[in-house]
């Protein structure tokens, strides 16, 4: 018996030791915090600044990791896109064309130029390389700035795209536009011509074209970047990561989270923002190479 109890005890301590040794999950579950008021897209910048935008304009934004949040005045329609550049400036876009823009971390906000068209056409994917570089976009427009929304510029969308799923500017004049079909396209000169790079292992998932981003993309250059989709597979959410470091010729895919909802993802790729209606928040960090 002395003898058993020792192999069992060896046996479960080599349990534990290979246990140990097997990597971390790729996505943390940082903090769950709720959102109180009425919300349409949440998204975090690090561990502690986020910002919600919502129906009527409602604007709020938290620096203690959503424990708190502070109501912005503001006077517009509802929110649906979000682009936060870093601590202090971030932009907003929506229906009635209407574009917002804080230089002081939520705070205040400003009306900027107009961009988009009427619902459903409305303003909900954004992203900007710098405080003033950048682009918005609807389903089926897409617009381009480089004075921080002052002014916008309609740019062509490649061939074949049906409907925008995400966009991704990661440097002036640079990034990719992803279709709801998976297909990738991407320019460097500033939207003047499109190349398809690429197209998502999506087997079975399928990009909803909601009136909020169930999909989102950062590259930080040319080669390295991710694609996060939020689906309904076989009736029960699931949200997938991609990830390239080829500029989308091939990609690896893992789940990030059993929950459905609209996403933002940090410019960073870090920092993941889900929002499952009508109040629920998972904030996610990616460890992953």
């Amino acid at each position: 018996m002395k003898k058993m109890t020792t192999l069992l005890s060896f046996f479960l301590l080599g349990l534990l030791v290979l246990s140990a040794c097997q990597p971390a999950e790729a996505w943390q579950v940082l903090a769950t915090p709720r959102a109180e008021f009425l919300t349409l897209l949440v998204g975090f910048n690090d561990t502690t600044f986020g910002i919600s935008i919502g129906e009527d304009g409602l604007l709020f934004h938290t620096g203690d990791g959503g424990q708190t949040w502070l109501e912005a005045d503001n006077q517009s329609m509802g929110l649906y896109g979000l682009e936060i550049v870093d601590g202090e400036v971030a932009f907003a876009c929506g229906q009635g064309n209407q574009v917002r823009q804080t230089v002081d971390g939520g705070l205040t906000w400003q009306v900027m130029a107009d961009f988009g068209a009427g619902f459903p056409n409305h303003c909900r994917f954004m992203s900007f390389s710098d405080a003033r570089t950048g682009w918005a976009a609807t389903p089926s427009m897409l617009g381009t700035t480089t004075d921080g929304a002052r002014s916008w510029t309609q740019a062509g969308l490649p061939d074949g795209v049906s409907s925008v799923a995400a966009i991704s500017q990661y440097a002036p004049g640079e990034g990719f536009v992803l279709d709801v079909s998976g297909s990738l396209y991407a320019t460097l000169n500033d939207t003047a011509s499109w190349t398809l790079v690429g197209q998502l292992p999506l087997d079975g998932i399928t990009i909803e074209a909601k009136s909020y981003p169930l999909a989102a993309m950062r590259f930080q250059n040319a080669r390295q970047g991710m694609v996060i989709v939020s689906a309904l597979v076989d009736g029960a959410g699931v949200v997938t990561a991609f990830h390239t470091v080829d500029g989308g010729a091939t990609w690896t895919r893992e789940t990030a989270l059993a929950r459905y909802g609209a996403l933002f993802l940090s410019r960073d790729g870090r920092y993941l923002t889900v929002l499952t209606p009508p109040t629920s928040l998972t904030v996610l960090e990616y460890r992953g190479e």
